[in-house]
């Protein structure tokens, strides 16, 4: 059974910080990296189809959320890089 959803955003201050946290193994990094991406994803994805709150997010919140996104697939990127490097 898949552990339980939490928002890896109320843990870290940011994706580099989740990157750098050494006290966790890469693997756990990852499915919390992974999770943060697919909660900005669902995000902007339900901004873009009008599913969000009444109010649409301003185009100033949704580039703070893609450049989230764009560092959290840059830390991605980096756990996938360590994870190849360690099994080489």
């Amino acid at each position: 059974m898949a552990p339980p959803r939490s928002d890896p955003r109320s843990l870290y201050k940011d994706p580099e910080s989740l990157r750098c946290d050494t006290s966790l193994p890469l693997e756990e990094r990852q499915r919390l990296l992974t999770q943060w991406k697919d909660l900005l994803d669902e995000r902007l994805n339900s901004e873009a189809e009008g599913m969000s709150a009444p109010s649409p997010m301003t185009a100033e919140a949704e580039g703070r959320i893609a450049d989230e996104e764009r560092r959290v697939s840059n830390a991605l990127i980096a756990i996938e890089e360590e994870m190849a490097a360690r099994t080489r």
